[in-house]
């Protein structure tokens, strides 16, 4: 293989480990770097029992989704190595693995999954990226092919200048993914907020928003963002806004004196959104750190908690936890008592059992307590 052949192999193995995810691209550049050999690629698939994350575009998907459901269990080659305990970064020719020929060429596993994608019993080369417990869960292989030279001693040398570089870039990949995943479920909980969340620069260009916060800059009720960031309808508001955003997201939030709140008028007449900024140090971006703006809307429809919740903390009956949960969304004794059925005497008596249970003495002060629980938005 020539030096520029392998930099362009290692250029796109390192763009699709950082950036992008279609291995089936890249092995098709080393299917070609290798003379058409079948080019086969697992990062974690073995582990975790999902298909291989890449193979050459000669390979069908479903056929490898197969080898994962019938044939993984029995494959000699792995099982091979794992007697052998070998290591991550070995690699060689099929008969240098242990592989018993006769056994091979008779297998189901050759004969149902490599023979229809046009493999011979030409020679193979493996390389192992990873085990756990002795067992290669990530693997790097090339199988000769029809119309194609028999893979040889050449071809493992220049698959050993390959191996270190693939063993990084999973590792490098395995992070990016993790990561990705963390994101996924921090934007989850976000998306149960009911408030708005928006995370921004300084110049209010938008990092992240939440589900709450989509829905009202959709409306356009007073807030917007667009390429120049996130602005009031209301010129002095926009000012004052702007304002906020470079304190927290420059010197003044290092310093610790960033951060602050303001009142958006909409042009619909509601009651104006109240808005708070507060600099996330721990969350530095390219422009600095990221700020974090909530925004809670006073004419919005609060997501009511469900009586199970109050039933569950302070042990009411299903009945009390009813009546608590009417309350804590505004409605007086008697308008409870209609909405459920009962006389108001049977309120009353259910009322005085929910005050022993909550430690409260007054309609009010129960109130307060039931409407401090912020239910996740579904």
């Amino acid at each position: 293989m020539r030096g520029e052949q392998l930099g362009r192999l290692l250029e796109g193995l390192y763009a699709t480990a950082t950036a992008g995810d279609d291995w089936c691209a890249w092995l098709a550049e080393v299917s070609d770097a290798f003379r058409g050999a079948a080019a086969f690629l697992t990062l974690d698939g073995q582990r975790s029992g999902r298909p291989p994350v890449g193979f050459s575009p000669s390979v069908d998907l479903s056929v490898m989704q197969k080898y994962f459901e019938q044939f993984y269990g029995t494959d000699m080659h792995l099982a091979q190595m794992a007697a052998l305990r070998l290591p991550a970064g070995s690699h060689g020719l099929r008969r240098e693995l242990g592989a018993c020929e006769r056994e091979y060429l008779r297998s189901p596993y050759f004969n149902e999954c490599l023979r229809p994608q046009g493999v011979t019993a030409g020679e193979s080369v493996g390389g192992i990226l990873a085990t756990e417990g002795g067992m290669p869960v990530a693997n790097l292989s090339l199988f000769t092919r029809r119309r194609m030279r028999e893979l040889d001693e050449d071809d493992v040398a220049d698959f050993g200048l390959l191996l270190p570089h693939v063993m990084r870039a999973r590792g490098l990949w395995l992070e990016r993914r993790a990561a990705a995943g963390e994101a996924a479920q921090l934007q989850e909980v976000l998306d149960l907020l009911p408030s708005a969340v928006m995370l921004v620069d300084r110049r209010g260009r938008v990092a992240r928003l939440n589900s709450a916060a989509h829905d009202m800059l959709a409306r356009g009720d007073g807030l917007r963002a667009g390429p120049a960031g996130l602005s009031a309808s209301d010129p002095a508001t926009a000012a004052r806004l702007r304002r906020l955003l470079e304190q927290a997201g420059g010197a003044d939030a290092l310093r610790g004196r960033a951060g602050g709140a303001l009142l958006v008028p909409r042009p619909s007449g509601l009651r104006p959104y109240h808005l708070t900024v507060t600099p996330l140090l721990a969350a530095a971006g390219s422009d600095g750190p990221l700020v974090a703006v909530f925004v809670h809307d006073p004419a919005g429809i609060a997501v009511p908690t469900p009586p199970e919740v109050f039933a569950v903390l302070y042990e009411l009956t299903p009945a009390e936890a009813e009546l608590a949960a009417l309350l804590a969304r505004g409605l007086d004794l008697r308008a409870a008592a209609e909405r459920r059925g009962v006389t108001i005497a049977t309120a009353r008596s259910q009322l005085k059992l929910i005050f022993s249970k909550t430690g409260t003495r007054r309609q009010a002060e129960l109130v307060r307590l039931l409407s401090s629980f912020a239910a996740p938005r579904r």
